[in-house]
């Protein structure tokens, strides 16, 4: 629909055309848009659910961690961006019980990397620097829910 939206405003923008005209082709554009709404509405169980994904608001995870430990941590994240490039990010300090908004993802998987001052959330799946330093070795983690939303990383002491 904002496609549409934004054609009807360069329909309306035109000069070459009387006003008429213009409400002529911007009822012709909305007719289209509707008979594609309806076309694709007929497609597999599959694709619906992909759409529907799409289509809500929020068409991305909002990636959080959660420090349950009960010493303030350094958190770092490698991540692939809302333009599908993988970045790393950090560092973020979490005081003990807090939880934080960190990055906005489509995908799936993430990597994770924290400290305290007596330890250490690590691993050796993927190893990269952070803000110059390092290398740090990351964890790699999976976000399993099926809708976009919210989700969060906890951080424990156990």
């Amino acid at each position: 629909m904002r496609k549409i939206k934004g054609l009807i405003l360069i329909l309306l923008s035109l000069q070459a055309f009387s006003a008429t005209e213009k409400l002529q082709l911007t009822t012709e554009v909305l007719k289209f848009d509707k008979t594609q709404q309806k076309v694709q509405g007929q497609v597999t169980s599959e694709r619906n659910f992909v759409e529907q994904k799409d289509s809500q608001e929020q068409s991305f995870d909002k990636i959080h961690f959660h420090n349950k430990c009960y010493e303030t941590i350094q958190a770092a994240l490698i991540f692939k961006n809302l333009y599908g490039d993988w970045e790393t990010a950090g560092w973020y300090t979490l005081a003990p019980g807090q939880r934080g908004y960190i990055e906005d993802t489509r995908n799936t998987v993430y990597y994770t990397y924290a400290e305290s001052s007596n330890m250490r959330w690590s691993g050796s799946d993927t190893y990269e620097y952070v803000n110059g330093y390092g290398p740090y070795g990351f964890t790699k983690r999976q976000i399993t829910t099926d809708a976009w939303g919210n989700w969060t990383h906890n951080f424990t002491c156990n």
